[in-house]
């Protein structure tokens, strides 16, 4: 016959937690006060900060499942019921120290085409490099994005300075927003027909105007007094709001009791389907020696 399993040695608030998630996978303070014998009161300030309620829904959660995830949310919902409800502070207090820390400039690269980029913003950089006003379409959902600047096919700006006569800064622009290589091509006719050959020389003339453009696009962002001067702040919220839980929390000083041990079910055909006990498997003997 199998033992039954020893029952878990509770002793403090943390031991009956620890039962309590094994038992039930979540926090439910009145089992935790039940194996207690004491109030749920009692049993919140024994726990201390262990475990918080989440004002959005009421429930109770550990620490660590908490203060990881959306803390910047969780913090602003904790701010709006601390308000209301004093108890509520040592939730602010807790998820104030967890906050992620704010991204410098150097930490971010402002690369063309990247999706958090407002087309505005490719707009107005164009306008004070290039003095041309121009229209983009950014479809997020596609990552694609449409250049519209056919005049800088037709000024210095955009062939010489920054483009070439074969590839203008508009069509550049295009290629940086959408993650394309530029390549020059030669059409020749022969008596087979067309035929394209790479042109080496313009290529490698367009690609480093595209460089050009990329690189005075980052530098216009973080120092120019006409760059867009939001930036660090929007994108600090939105890439720095989640929080990982931490693989090494602990709930007590107390190990967690032992999974309760399960019943093998085994269906017998014998017996018409009924579920009976399985026997354990015993280890196969090793076999003698030979001499």
């Amino acid at each position: 016959m199998i033992a039954p399993p020893a029952p878990p040695v509770v002793t403090n608030a943390g031991d009956a937690l620890a039962v309590v998630l094994n038992e039930r996978g979540r926090v439910d303070l009145d089992h935790i006060a039940e194996l207690l014998h004491c109030d749920r009161d009692k049993v919140v300030d024994q726990l201390g900060d262990t475990v918080f309620q989440n004002p959005a829904d009421g429930a109770w959660q550990t620490a660590d499942a908490y203060l990881s995830g959306p803390v910047r949310t969780k913090l602003a919902a904790a701010e709006v019921a601390a308000a209301l409800d004093p108890t509520f502070e040592r939730n602010v207090r807790a998820l104030v120290a967890v906050q992620p820390s704010p991204l410098r400039p150097s930490d971010i690269t402002a690369r063309l085409g990247a999706p958090w980029i407002p087309a505005a913003d490719v707009v107005a950089f164009v306008k004070q490099t290039m003095d041309v006003e121009i229209k983009i379409h950014h479809m997020p959902e596609l990552g694609s994005w449409t250049v519209e600047a056919r005049q800088l096919g037709y000024r210095a700006a955009g062939t010489s300075e920054w483009g070439t006569s074969r590839r203008h800064a508009g069509e550049l622009l295009a290629d940086a927003l959408n993650s394309r290589v530029p390549q020059i091509f030669d059409t020749f006719k022969d008596a087979g027909g067309e035929r394209r050959v790479l042109n080496v020389v313009d290529t490698e003339a367009a690609r480093e105007k595209l460089q050009k453009i990329k690189t005075e696009f980052e530098r216009w962002v973080w120092t120019d007094p006409s760059g867009p001067t939001d930036w660090p702040a929007s994108i600090t919220s939105a890439s720095t709001t989640l929080r990982r839980a931490s693989s090494t929390a602990r709930i007590s000083s107390c190990p967690a009791p032992p999974l309760r041990s399960r019943s093998m079910l085994t269906r017998s055909a014998a017996s018409g389907g009924s579920l009976q006990m399985a026997r354990p498997i015993s280890p196969m003997p090793s076999a003698p020696a030979r001499r």
